[in-house]
């Protein structure tokens, strides 16, 4: 941005998003953009390091997902590790701790594309009631699905419905794409911008949407082609491609064709 655009509109514009970010309170968002400020700094600080360590993030929390479900507090149980928690965290712990349960009936080819959305109808819906105060808010009984539509965790509904070898799938592409972030993007300060703007997706993907929604795939195809065009650098800044063995001067005939006695030879 810095390179594209002057102060006056990449100023308003990072005020703008900023803002309605804060204004929304939405904590998924809230968490996307300090993990991807974070992974931004350290790009920037340790270019050579950065992209080994994100990738070495992205293959555990992979590889283990389907084990932190069980690690989190249980939002059931008073307590003090509840004043953390929020109504919507609550929920989402008690949906993926069900997504794990699936996971383990079917943990290697999973049960099938967008399977998740038939798992559960209005028919299965659960009163769950929670401790009265969770991170001083009233809580009262609420009915929904065990799994609503989906698990809201990308990468446990790929292990539920594409199983070990959809994971497996989906990190090689991870990794493809970070190693070619790293490959591809000389200058630090934009290698450590593509990196960061790939954390936000990732920390979203894993706390919020399912991974097939159309509009949610389509922000992440907007948002990367934006990123390509502002990173790629302006022509001026290519060197320019000297051309060995073709004619002096100016010449029409220089895409591929060559100047024999007069004639234009196409090979």
């Amino acid at each position: 941005m810095r390179d594209r655009f002057r102060i006056s509109v990449t100023g308003p514009a990072i005020a703008v998003a900023l803002g309605l970010i804060v204004y929304a309170a939405n904590y998924a968002v809230v968490m996307a953009l300090v993990a991807g400020v974070c992974v931004f700094i350290l790009g920037w600080c340790l270019p050579r390091i950065m992209p080994w360590a994100l990738a070495g993030v992205v293959a555990l929390g992979l590889v283990f997902a389907p084990l932190v479900p069980g690690l989190l507090p249980n939002p059931f149980e008073k307590g003090p590790h509840l004043r953390w928690l929020n109504p919507s965290s609550a929920q989402r712990i008690i949906i993926w701790n069900n997504a794990v349960v699936h996971i383990k009936e079917k943990p290697v080819l999973g049960a099938g594309f967008d399977a998740t959305r038939a798992l559960y109808g209005k028919k299965d819906r659960v009163v769950y009631k929670f401790p009265d105060e969770i991170a001083g808010q009233p809580w009262g009984p609420t009915m929904y699905e065990p799994i609503p539509l989906h698990p809201h965790n990308a990468v446990l509904q790929v292990w539920l419905e594409l199983g070990a070898v959809g994971a497996a799938i989906i990190l090689v592409l991870l990794l493809a794409v970070i190693r070619a972030l790293d490959r591809t993007i000389e200058d630090r300060v934009r290698r450590a911008a593509a990196l960061g703007a790939l954390t936000t997706w990732l920390v979203v993907a894993s706390i919020s949407f399912g991974i097939w929604q159309s509009w949610w795939l389509a922000s992440i195809f907007l948002t990367g082609t934006f990123m390509v065009i502002v990173l790629v650098p302006d022509g001026e800044d290519q060197p320019d491609i000297e051309e060995t063995g073709g004619p002096k001067g100016p010449e029409p005939t220089r895409y591929g064709d060559w100047e024999n006695k007069g004639r234009a030879i196409d090979f």
